[in-house]
């Protein structure tokens, strides 16, 4: 059996006239409230909740956008038991918050990119190498030998070779600099 209601708009209140449930007139909306206060409403678009999200199981597709009402606070996405694990915008920057110690990312090819997607930073190609740039200038690569450098190498420090280790220089490495244990060569 079903109990159907049939009025151009549904409102159920409680005993001290504070709203639990309204249906609204010609659009089809439904709203819900706790202790009088809107928390959730459907609208044309998907639905709008107000406050916090609790979920216990993955969100449906579509795209979920946190609104901030209240001047200072900042609408949060937050998982983990301890809300341990964060993705946030203040109003100037946006932010990825992990207090689990590691924050792992798991893709084959993976890319820091401009705002605008217009230059590299960073390109990071599975089972392969690991890029640097500089005004969307590749100068730094990892590779199965070791590592290139396009440009000038400045260094603050120490170069330090092991006991036979190289230094070479030219097409066919015709100039060379290394040190056995004993004699410098």
């Amino acid at each position: 059996a079903a109990i159907v209601l049939k009025a151009n708009s549904i409102h159920i209140k409680d005993e001290n006239n504070q709203s639990f449930i309204k249906g609204i007139e010609n659009t089809g909306a439904v709203e819900l409230y706790y202790g009088n206060s809107k928390t959730f409403e459907t609208t044309n678009t998907g639905t709008t909740v107000t406050g916090n999200l609790n979920c216990t199981a993955l969100l449906p597709t579509g795209n979920l956008e946190l609104v901030d009402s209240n001047a200072g606070n900042v609408g949060r996405i937050r998982m983990g038991a301890g809300d341990d694990f964060s993705i946030y915008h203040d109003g100037t920057a946006s932010h990825i918050q992990n207090n689990t110690g590691e924050l792992k990312i798991a893709s084959d090819n993976f890319q820091f990119l401009t705002g605008d997607g217009s230059e590299k930073f960073i390109d990071c190609n599975g089972n392969g190498n690991v890029e640097l740039y500089y005004d969307n200038t590749k100068r730094f690569e990892t590779g199965s030998s070791g590592v290139s450098i396009t440009g000038n190498c400045n260094v603050d420090g120490n170069i330090t070779l092991s006991d036979n280790e190289e230094i070479q220089f030219g097409n066919s490495t015709d100039f060379r600099i290394y040190h056995d244990s004993n004699n410098s060569y």
